[in-house]
């Protein structure tokens, strides 16, 4: 089932970006940001930077993201949040992947990114990576209206972008709370995540890392 997913042009792949594109072990790439939104929830809520690094996480576990617990919980602007947390000295990129450039281009027909970043943070990991998405191909938070994944409403705007048959869309994804959302709509599959046991009812596949999966449908 995997290959004619891969082989077959009548699947679209769709691919999250943070820890899908590029793996666990390059974590430090998206914890290179939790400073920077600490230090952004301490600014606009006026807390000590303990605190605000807590309520980070808080937020993160039971929205999603700190942002969606920052809109609830905040008036604070998106764009303001992403240009900060964007912007500080100790951000860090994805390294060069020339066999994910290659995979990709095998595929019959162009892949999309679906993320809960902004498509700035996508692009610039991507460019370092040796990755090309043309701009219209990613479906970031900002076209989500700011309301990421796993709410419902995320996927139908995405669903509304791909234009494409839910049951030839493959979803490659991290987080099993989004692949949930996804299966329950008659999307397929794929989780890149070694802490999630391996038989899930939401992942059809289930790799430790993405090279697994080049390995596995190109080899």
């Amino acid at each position: 089932m995997l290959k004619e997913w891969f082989h077959n042009p009548e699947y679209l792949w769709v691919f999250d970006y943070d820890l899908t594109m590029y793996g666990r072990d390059e974590a430090h790439v998206l914890h290179s940001m939790d400073i920077y939104i600490s230090e952004f929830v301490q600014k606009e809520l006026k807390i000590d930077f303990s605190e605000a690094n807590c309520l980070r996480k808080q937020y993160w576990k039971k929205y999603g993201t700190t942002l969606a617990g920052l809109r609830k919980q905040c008036n604070i602007d998106p764009q303001d949040y992403f240009d900060f947390i964007h912007s500080g000295p100790c951000i860090q990129i994805p390294k060069y992947s020339p066999n994910l450039q290659k995979f990709l281009k095998m595929l019959p027909n162009k892949p999309w990114i679906f993320t809960n970043g902004r498509k700035d943070w996508t692009q610039m990991g991507l460019a370092n990576m040796g990755v090309h998405f043309d701009n219209e191909k990613i479906i970031d938070i900002e076209a989500l209206q700011w309301d990421g994944k796993p709410s419902q409403a995320a996927y139908d705007i995405a669903a509304d972008r791909l234009n494409w048959p839910a049951d030839k869309i493959v979803f490659l994804e991290d987080k099993i709370e989004n692949l949930v959302t996804a299966k329950n709509n008659n999307w397929n599959t794929i989780l890149f995540d070694p802490k999630t046991p391996k038989k899930h009812p939401s992942a059809q596949f289930h790799f430790n890392h993405i090279q697994e999966l080049i390995h596995e449908v190109v080899c």
